[in-house]
């Protein structure tokens, strides 16, 4: 931990669930069905860090099913909690929806476990999802048609959700660079499961580098992020 937060402002810790319970599975085990919960070591660990270190500018990765017992650790260690646009959309009053973030929290359009937002409505988002999405940011009445849906350009929902995420309570806003780009699936950074060719991204030479900054610029002054 010194030495990341040495290089790094900011750290995620992933699976923060871990902290407080884990699915523990014998070594020699063939299923992860045998396994059983553990307890993790809580704020004891927290605790120890920070009377080392100071204040930790950690993020939590909260994401998945939550024992009540996770949502008071994450309480207790007063780290941000992450909210993903492109889980928002799946029914009901979902935690991931705008109107539902809260300030001490960082929003995300995706992770780099999901796709580019152009690949996530075009391929990845259902028919629900489409629906819901397309009347929550604007882009249609409140039930769209199918024909509405088909009507929707991706590049208009990619900008919708850039400025949900801006325009979220959420003290933090991280965009992935592919996603101001407007890439699709060749973006992809990680598919979780799978081996080889992942983290493998790279921008590439050929955008208008100067015009993007200032489109990035210009969109984060609107919601006040500059």
């Amino acid at each position: 931990m010194r030495h990341a937060l040495g290089i790094y402002d900011l750290l995620r810790i992933d699976h923060f669930r871990g902290f407080d319970t884990y699915w523990a599975i014998p070594a020699d085990s063939t299923t992860a069905r045998t396994g059983k919960w553990e307890n993790g070591p809580g704020m004891e660990l927290f605790d120890a860090l920070e009377a080392a270190l100071g204040k930790l500018p950690i993020i939590a990765e909260d994401l998945g099913e939550l024992f009540p017992s996770v949502r008071k650790l994450l309480a207790d260690s007063t780290f941000p909690g992450m909210k993903v646009l492109q889980f928002a959309f799946g029914g009901g009053d979902s935690e991931y929806l705008p109107h539902n973030h809260v300030k001490n929290s960082v929003v995300y359009p995706g992770t780099h476990d999901n796709t580019t937002l152009t690949d996530w409505w075009e391929n990845g988002a259902s028919e629900k999802e489409k629906a819901a999405a397309a009347a929550y940011l604007h882009l249609t009445g409140v039930k769209p048609t199918a024909k509405e849906l088909a009507a929707i350009r991706t590049d208009d929902v990619r900008i919708a959700l850039l400025r949900a995420a801006l325009g979220s309570v959420a003290d933090r806003a991280i965009i992935p660079m592919y996603d101001w780009l407007g890439l699709g699936a060749e973006a992809h950074l990680n598919t979780p499961g799978k081996l080889g060719g992942n983290w493998a991204w790279r921008a590439a030479d050929g955008f208008a580098a100067k015009a993007l900054a200032k489109t990035i610029h210009d969109e984060c002054s609107v919601y006040c992020r500059v």
